[in-house]
Formats: structure tokens, sequence, C-alpha cells
């Protein structure tokens, strides 16, 4: 199972977004600039995803299960239970972070469970001391207004002279 050691690559597969890279690979000695507003987009929009409650194609991620709800009842960190999955105390949330080096961006988190909720999986759970099902919850990921924003982006430093 991937952790906090092992990445997870999700790549984007857009033909505009790479004639756009690739023409601005040709232009600039080091894409840096552009990758780190881009990196920033992503960081704020994968944050907001934890607030919407929806994953990067608009889809609302799955409701908590009563279990968690009956946890959370009795957790004295928190303060209420607000039913949104991904948010107990905004630990993964925090974590969204992004990374640039002269031709490449990393987006994602150190989180050690990220991998779970982004994918899913079968977990024991040691509070309640059973297996339970996570089911995926995507967080990371290009939504359509990423796309545009990343083109604008990209567009810009293009026309740049």
């Amino acid at each position: 199972m991937p952790g906090v050691n092992q990445p997870i690559t999700i790549t984007v597969n857009d033909a505009e977004v790479r004639n756009a890279l690739n023409a601005l690979r040709d232009k600039m000695k080091d894409l840096k600039r552009p990758l780190r507003e881009i990196g920033r987009v992503m960081q704020l929009s994968t944050e907001r995803r934890f607030v919407d409650g929806k994953d990067p194609d608009n889809h609302m991620w799955l409701f908590n299960a009563d279990w968690v709800a009956a946890i959370w009842a009795h957790d004295k960190k928190r303060s209420s239970w607000d039913k949104k999955p991904l948010v107990w105390h905004g630990h993964l949330r925090d974590s969204i972070h992004y990374q640039v080096s002269a031709f490449a961006l990393l987006v994602g988190t150190n989180s050690e469970y990220g991998a779970d909720m982004q994918f899913g999986c079968l977990k024991y759970w040691k509070r309640i001391k059973r297996n339970v099902n996570v089911p995926a919850r995507p967080f990371l990921g290009v939504s359509k207004q990423d796309r545009v924003d990343i083109l604008e982006i990209l567009f810009d430093h293009l026309n740049k002279p």
C-alpha cells in the first residue's frame, strides 16, 4: 500500500496543456515560475475541495458512516460533528503542498493516510475493533476549472516577451 515514502503519481494527459508546456520549455531556461503559479493554484483548489466536499470531477464525496458519527460524538477535541468527510481535525487538508523544480511540479500530501482517503481501502480501526471499508474520496487531481487556470498561466508566460 502506498504510504508517506511511496509517492503516488496521477498523470494528467491533456494534449493542449502538454503542448503549451513544451512550447514554454523551448522558450524558457526552466519552468519554475509558471510551475510555482500552477502549484499554488492546485494547492488552493485542492484545499477548497475539503470545504466543498467534492472530488476534482465535481462529484460529492460519500458521507461518513454512522459509526464515524458515534466516534466523533465522544471525541473531546471536536466541538461538533459537521458530517463532512475528510475533515476531522483538518490535518489532511492542511498537509496539501507542492514542490517545484526546473521542469517538474509535484502536488500532494505527506499524510500517512492520504492514499487511503484518495483511493479507498479496507482498514482495521482500533477504536471500534473491526475492519471498515473506507470509500475513495479523491481530493487530488485536476478539475475542469484547474485546467482552465493552468492553461491561462501557461499562455500568459508564453505571451511574455
